[in-house]
């Protein structure tokens, strides 16, 4: 069962209007523009200044190329070459990482396209965690694990877990939300793609304060790349 507070309708009833905005058939939204100047209450590609890259043998580019719902397209590239990643963060050290808190809970929208075929072993990630990795809550693929499927991870002191959606990736554009919240003596992951609710995942989902992350992986030898047209966070201590 889902935890609910009282003050936490108006946050609700934002969130669903905004999944109503991006995801047609779910509520009903104006303009994204009045959460321009919200900073670390809403972060997206277009709105959000600080962003920090994380690469081995690896690229991220601000926009890769023109075009998109946003006016650019973020590209993220890995080398041929087994363990190469490219990652991108909100914020940054100095001046703070942007900061989710699944006690509070948070929603993630990325629109993304894969850009290479099924075969082989890689990962991409789409979530949040800490900076060394210990803590993880994320969706994608994990390909060397759960074969040709998106599917949702939680890691924290006690191990790691997926869940398996059955739902083969493929290399089309997809709409992808990540809805983190509270439930009775646990955390839920819920992961939707294009509107539907393909799964959940409650297992060792960490309640840390997480930083926002997006990354592609290596774990053979072959060149991996993602393309993302709109990557934006709600959390929902506002």
């Amino acid at each position: 069962m889902r935890q609910q507070k009282a003050d936490r309708s108006g946050v609700d009833t934002l969130r669903n209007h905004f999944i109503g905005k991006l995801i047609p058939g779910v509520g009903r939204w104006g303009e994204l523009d009045v959460l321009r100047g919200w900073k670390d209450d809403f972060l997206g590609d277009s709105l959000h200044e600080q962003y920090t890259t994380q690469l081995v043998g690896g690229a991220v580019n601000l926009p890769a190329t023109a075009g998109g719902d946003h006016g650019g397209i973020i590209g993220f590239r890995t080398n041929a070459g087994a363990n190469n990643f490219a990652r991108l963060w909100l914020g940054d050290a100095a001046n703070s990482y942007a900061s989710l808190d699944a006690d509070e809970g948070w929603l993630m929208f990325v629109r993304m396209k894969v850009n290479v075929s099924i075969a082989g072993n890689f990962h991409v990630a789409l979530g949040a965690r800490n900076v060394a990795g210990t803590r993880v809550a994320r969706c994608g693929i994990h390909s060397w694990v759960i074969a040709n499927n998106w599917s949702i991870e939680g890691t924290d002191g006690l191990g790691t877990t997926r869940t398996d959606t059955l739902v083969a990736f493929d290399t089309d554009w997809h709409w992808h939300v990540l809805d983190v919240y509270p439930i009775i003596g646990a955390r839920q992951i819920d992961y939707w793609l294009d509107g539907s609710l393909i799964g959940s995942h409650a297992t060792n989902v960490p309640t840390d304060i997480l930083t926002p992350y997006i990354s592609v992986y290596n774990i053979d030898a072959a060149a991996r790349s993602i393309d993302v047209d709109v990557w934006a966070v709600i959390p929902r201590n506002l």
